[in-house]
């Protein structure tokens, strides 16, 4: 029982306790005649009563109020009246036993003080009106009260020992009570701390110590307090829980530790009331580990939030259909919720899973395509069901046959031989370059290399020839590589050709990739080379001394036959071999030694003697260090047999005569020159460089007195003091001007050689490497010439390709809006002749920009049936405005029935008359241009007449080069590139015709052009076709759904941005508008977008670095995977290769066809962006 339980039954108590003995006492007072004391004794009879019965209603507090405001009133009243003061005592005494009682009820010790003082006056107060002696008090007043004392002294003793009684009562049952309770506390398997109302530990079972002591570095024991073993956030909310179980509250609360080792443990803390005799004596604080059940509940927790938020539909039906469980996705795909019914067509699915007969199958919603799975469960009551979106799959699919066509169409614009073979080696696919014809290409589908060859009358040899690489590449799954010789008219021509073995994606079966190259040009270089390489060997083949080459680790590469005759060997015994697999051991290693001291110090000139079995001779070697490049160098080396000259200090005129022929035969430069440059001596080979048929002429003269060129003279000297300090041999390359201004090249070796002992010569043998040098110079100015021709034809492409298409975008792209307005017939005429001349010089770029597969032979042509008449009404109305601007006339004259139709590429020609009607009217001031055109014997001719300029005679033979303008004059007057003509020449033959023309200067100028073409008759079909284009521009119209989507437009130029928005805005779609790839990126950082419109070239930030950064946008994961559109008039290979690498989406060229436009937006709405 709590104290304040106590306290409401103890006033219960004592308010009856009072109305009784006042009810007792009140006739006494009223009899001796104390009647004011009795009317208040019955007052207060009536106000305990009332005290007493509110009790009853759990109205303690106003019972309290009116017990004591009653008490208070009555000793108010009768100091006032300050006439029977003795009355004091029976209002005095229910209050003192009221006191006393308390005294002993309280447990707090101040509180129990407190009473006892009260009690001790109240006693007081009665003793001192019983015998204060100046106060008459009659003998039966004074019986009277001194009764009244003994009877509440005893009363209070009655109640002293009752209390005392259950106090003993009270500590027996609290010690068996602990008892009890430690019993239970050691028993619970969780921590059970039993805490006092000082928050002291009575009593535990330190179920947890290691943890505890872990945490707070101190073992809890009894006696500690329990809030030194709290966290400082907690010890608040510890120590209200406490005080709460005192007061009978129970109370839960879970938390979260994170222990040292960093792992989660979750407690929950139980406060426990401990009652004893109804009276809260302590509370168990019992701590459970719950970190098991924490991570059962988490993980189930995730399980069903993985569920729910599944992107796959997932519900859970029963056998009517009616839906028990549905998750989001299930509501955003199909609208269905929780307590709804599927849609009835998918019961008959549903009847047969709970049959048994079916477990999945594809249902078509709202035109999605749906792959459903179920599931019954082990009661067979409900229904599990899975739905997986499989549109993209089916769409896939039907795309299938697109993509294969897309790839072979790349692959037939590849300058290259490309083909598959299947494992019997027959042909699964040809490219149109490998098979130009369309009708062969088509047969040789399933044919083998063999038919082929029989029917194009191909050597055998080669067919058995390309039949064993191809099996050889299939045995070995690896690449093979070889070389194909055919001679074709009577010319050889070379192919490279490689094949290399793959499996078939998602099948067990091989093909193999074939492709090939012409080489011819490279063949015909290679085949220089070696002619060169073997005159060189011829060269040194010939030379009186060894010269051999080794690599770095000693192996010989090449020896001339002086060389190997000295040896005594033949090439396939040197070559490949070490010193020591042709020398003796000892010999072998000096040998190596030179190697190693001309590898380390660049070059090496030493002399030795050998003893042979001919003799004692002596050899004057040499060896230097020759780089190829960063990773390959090379050892050159010599030796010279100087026994002869030894012996010619015996026999000096045999020997010098001997010498002297030598060096005469010799084509090489043999000298010795002194100190200062002057000859001492010099074979015929030296005298003849000089110009001269004698040594003896030259002998003694300076470089000065031979007239050497001032520079050369200089290299040669800086060259013969190097050899000079170093007092080694030195390997140069010289030059030498011939009086004919021949400029020869040397490969000289040097060394030092004294004549005596006070005068240093120089030995110089010089090699004529001319030949080679003017070889490598013919080689380098080619490969200068290709570069520059191909730098400045990709510069032009690349500005041409820009500049126009930018400014043509916008005209084209209002022609076409401008198309869709209401217009009366004459404006409807005007915007239809801009629209088809903007697309005629669309057409004109892309023919530009194709110039150089046109160089190559490799330009498509495209052959369709079409009506001239029309054709050529087209060409004519754009022309007459043009000539109209001049004021000049320009007429056609058609000699042809008007609904001829021709067989041809209409692109080509349409380029053919566009570019020779437009030079036409350009060089024409006076007069005018006439056109004829005819259709005779299956040709169709082209006369274009103008009374223009004229061509001037020494320009005729250039007017269809490439770039070629007749003067500086004409090209700014008349403006131009150069390149109408000679494209306009390779068109006509590629539709294999023929272009020349008649010129007068100053009098005009007439083209001629025939072209072989088909006539058919005209085909209703065809001219459907042709309105295809038409109807293009009706894919996409105006709809409220695309209020939804917001496009950005990354466009610098002010034009092209209105008519993008324009075109938008018909639509229905939202827009913003960015400058510039910087403005770009901060709009995609803020917003959200549909869709992004890129120009490439934008000021500050251009789009491709623009597109980087949003796509590097980590932060924004929506923005970072917005399709965006590279928007380019650069439509160059590489610029659409970048374009794909940095992420694009996909690209429109500019000027785009609105149909190109809307493709891209209905696949926007269609939601087909990946």
């Amino acid at each position: 029982m709590s104290e304040i339980q106590f306290t409401k039954k103890l006033l219960r108590s004592y308010t009856f306790f009072a109305a009784v003995s006042i009810a007792i006492y009140t006739p006494v007072i009223y009899y001796l005649g104390i009647y004011e004391v009795a009317y208040l004794a019955a007052l207060l009879v009536v106000l305990m009563i009332v005290s007493y019965l509110l009790t009853f209603y759990n109205q303690f507090n106003l019972s309290r109020i009116i017990f004591f405001a009653s008490i208070a009133g009555v000793i108010v009243a009768s100091i006032i009246s300050k006439k029977y003061l003795n009355g004091v005592s029976f209002y005095i005494f229910p209050l003192m036993a009221y006191t006393f009682v308390l005294t002993f009820s309280h447990e707090k010790e101040f509180r129990r003080l407190v009473s006892l003082i009260v009690f001790v006056a109240f006693l007081l107060i009665i003793v001192f009106l019983s015998f204060k002696e100046n106060i008459l008090f009659t003998l039966e007043y004074k019986i009277f009260y001194l009764l009244n004392f003994v009877l509440a002294f005893l009363l209070l003793s009655y109640l002293l020992g009752i209390i005392s009684y259950k106090n003993i009562r009270r500590e027996k049952a609290l010690q068996e009570n602990q008892a009890n309770i430690q019993t239970i506390i050691d028993t619970i398997p969780q921590l059970v701390i039993q805490v006092d109302r000082e928050y002291r530990i009575k009593s535990l079972n330190n179920r947890f110590a290691a943890i505890v002591k872990s945490l707070f570095d101190k073992k809890i024991a009894e006696g500690e307090s329990i809030l030194e073993f709290t966290f400082d956030t907690d010890t608040e909310r510890v120590k209200k829980a406490i005080d709460l179980a005192f007061n009978g509250q129970q109370t839960i609360v879970e938390k979260r530790i994170k222990l040292k080792n960093h792992n989660d443990l979750w407690i929950q803390l139980h406060y426990l009331p401990v009652t004893v005799q109804n009276t809260i004596t302590s509370v168990l604080l019992i701590v459970s580990d719950q970190t098991e059940y924490k991570k059962l509940l988490i993980n189930a927790n995730k399980l069903a939030d993985i569920v729910a938020e599944s992107p796959i539909p997932i519900f859970e039906i029963n056998t009517n259909g009616l839906i028990l469980y549905a998750n989001s996705e299930c509501a955003n795909e199909f609208g269905l919720n929780t307590g709804n019914y599927v849609p009835s067509n998918w019961m008959d699915f549903i009847i047969t899973v709970f049959d048994d007969e079916a477990s999945e199958t594809e249902i078509k919603f709202k035109n999605k395509f749906y792959r459903f799975i179920a599931k019954k469960d082990k009661a067979g009551e409900t229904l599990r069901m899975y739905a997986l979106d499989i549109t993209l799959i089916k769409e896939n699919n039907s795309l299938l046959e697109q993509q294969k066509l897309f790839y072979e169409s790349l692959l037939d614009v590849i300058p290259s031989d490309v083909v598959v073979l299947d494992s019997d080696l027959k042909y699964r696919f040809v490219n149109k370059y490998a098979i130009k014809d369309d009708s062969r290409r088509k047969w040789i589908i399933g044919k083998s290399d063999k038919e082929y060859f029989e029917l194009r009358n191909f050597p055998q040899e080669l067919y058995e020839q390309r039949r064993e690489k191809l099996m050889k590449s299939i045995e070995t799954g690896r690449e093979i590589e070889w070389t194909e010789e055919f001679t074709i008219n009577g010319e050889k021509k070379y192919f490279l050709r490689k094949v290399k073995p793959f499996y078939e994606e998602g099948k067990n079966s091989l093909l193999l990739l074939g492709y090939g190259t012409e080489i011819t040009s490279q063949k015909i270089a290679e085949n220089e080379i070696e002619k060169q390489k073997k005159l060189y060997r011829e060269i040194l083949n010939n030379l009186p001394i060894s010269v051999f080459l080794k690599n770095l680790e000693g192996k010989y590469l090449f020896g001339n036959t002086h060389t190997l005759k000295y040896i005594g060997i033949s090439e396939d015994q040197f070559v490949g071999k070490i010193d020591y697999d042709i020398y003796p051991s000892n010999l072998a290693s000096e040998y190596r030694k030179t190697d190693i001291v001309a590898i380390e110090q660049g070059e090496h000139t030493f002399e030795e003697k050998l003893n042979t079995p001919w003799g004692i001779e002596y050899i004057y070697g040499g060896k230097k260090l020759i780089r190829l490049d960063e990773k390959e160098s090379l050892i050159l080396g010599f030796s010279i047999d100087v026994t002869d000259k030894i012996k010619s200090q015996l026999e000096p005129k045999k020997q010098t005569e001997l010498i002297e022929k030598i060096l005469d035969i010799s084509p090489t430069l043999i000298y010795i020159k002194r100190a200062d440059g002057s000859i001492y001596m010099a074979n015929k080979a030296t005298a003849k460089m000089f110009g001269y048929d004698s040594p003896d002429v030259i002998i003694n003269k300076t470089p000065e007195d031979l007239h050497v060129k001032k520079e050369e003279l200089a290299i040669w000297k800086l060259h013969d003091l190097k050899v000079l300090e170093s007092n080694e041999l030195h390997i140069f390359e010289e030059t030498f001007t011939t009086p004919d201004n021949r400029v020869l090249w040397y490969l000289t070796h040097k060394i030092p050689f004294n004549i005596d002992e006070n005068e240093k010569c120089i030995l110089g043998v010089g090699v004529d490497i001319t030949p080679l040098k003017n070889i490598q110079a013919d080689l380098l100015e080619l490969n200068r010439k290709a570069r520059e021709a191909a730098d400045a034809k990709m510069m032009f492409l690349s500005n041409m390709s820009h500049e126009i298409r930018t400014p043509l975008n916008a005209i084209i792209g209002f022609g076409q809006l401008l198309m869709q307005e209401e217009l009366d017939d004459k404006v409807r005429e005007f915007a239809k002749t801009i629209l088809f001349a903007a697309k005629n010089l669309l057409s004109l770029i892309n023919d530009i920009l194709d110039y150089s597969k046109i160089q190559e032979g490799k330009f498509p042509v495209n052959f369709v049936s079409f009506n001239l008449n029309k054709f050529i009404s087209n060409i004519e109305s754009i022309f007459k405005l043009k000539a109209r601007e001049k004021n000049i006339y320009f007429k056609i004259e058609k000699e042809f029935d008007e609904n001829i139709i021709i067989q041809s590429d209409s692109t080509i020609l349409n380029q053919i008359l566009n570019n020779l009607i437009s030079n036409a009217i350009k060089f024409t001031k006076i007069g005018g241009v006439k056109v004829i055109i005819s259709v005779k014997d299956k040709n169709l001719n082209i006369e274009v007449h103008d009374t223009g300029i004229g061509i001037s005679e020494d320009f005729k033979n250039k007017i269809f080069n490439t770039f070629e303008q007749e003067n500086s004059q004409i090209s700014r007057e008349f403006g131009g590139t150069g390149l109408g003509l000679a494209i306009t020449k390779k068109f006509v033959e590629l539709l294999s015709g023929e272009i020349y023309f008649e010129s007068t200067q100053g009098v005009g100028t007439i083209f001629y052009v025939k072209i072989p073409v088909n006539v058919i008759k005209f085909n209703a079909e065809d001219q459907r076709k042709n309105s295809i284009e038409e109807e293009r521009n009706q894919i996409l119209e105006y709809s409220e759904n695309h209020k939804n989507y917001t496009i950005l437009i990354v466009e610098d130029n002010i034009v092209n941005q209105r008519l993008l928005v324009n075109i938008l805005e018909r639509l229905g779609f939202n827009y913003d508008v960015a400058n510039n790839g910087s403005e770009a990126v901060i709009k995609v950082n803020l917003k959200k977008y549909d869709l992004i419109l890129m120009d490439l070239h934008t000021p500050e930030v251009d789009g491709f670095r623009a597109t980087e950064l949003i796509r590097l946008s980590s932060g924004n994961a929506t923005s970072s995977n917005v399709p965006i559109i590279a928007v380019t008039a650069d439509v160059l290979p590489e610029t659409l290769e970048r374009c794909e690498a940095i992420g694009f989406n996909s690209f429109l060229k500019k000027p785009m066809e609105f149909y190109q436009l809307y493709a891209i937006l209905k696949k926007l709405v269609e939601g087909n962006f990946s």
